[in-house]
């Protein structure tokens, strides 16, 4: 054998690892994820709806505090947001899931008339929180201020203002 076909086959070997281990990840970390559901009589986990809208909630304890959260897991539920939403009450909040890779998130309070935390989380922990003021109707689009996550996040919770969320938090299912 050549040590141009010995290089060649450890080429092929590698990649075909790094697929395994890729779909492994897939399977077994990100597809739990979004597969689990809360069902209050089966005592099964279900996360998303047949939408992925924000019609199913779920329960979180984020740091001290439990919080119940609706679901923004597609595109257009998370467009939407908070947008005309009432106020969320102390221990409410909506959970904005990305199933890709974790990237730089960026939000902004378009139609958002009370202040929130954004807290922004990766690998099940609070890489920082954004106090972000209620939208001032008064400024255009192009003026309204955009909030960049701090680093790469998976997921990223909208609470009430001062909700006491730090970073370093540990988020967990309940």
């Amino acid at each position: 054998m050549t040590e141009r076909s010995s290089g060649t086959r450890l080429l092929v070997v590698a990649l075909f690892l790094f697929l395994v281990i890729e779909v492994a990840v897939g399977v077994y970390v990100v597809r739990p994820l979004l597969d689990e559901r809360v069902t209050s009589e089966t005592g099964e986990r279900e996360l998303l709806s047949s939408d992925g809208g924000s019609d199913q909630t779920l329960l979180l304890r984020v740091g001290g505090e439990s919080y119940r959260v609706s679901l923004a897991v597609t595109p257009e539920a998370q467009t939407r947001g908070l947008m005309d939403s009432d106020v969320p009450s102390p221990g409410e909040g909506m959970l904005f899931l990305y199933p890709d890779a974790p990237q730089t998130r960026i939000f902004w309070m378009k139609h958002v008339e009370f202040p929130l935390d954004l807290v922004w989380i990766r690998d099940g922990k609070v890489v920082g929180v954004t106090e972000a003021p209620a939208d001032n109707p008064l400024l255009s689009d192009d003026q309204k201020p955009r909030y960049l996550s701090p680093e790469s996040v998976d997921s990223v919770l909208e609470v009430a203002a001062m909700s006491g969320i730090q970073a370093g938090d540990r988020v967990i299912l309940e």
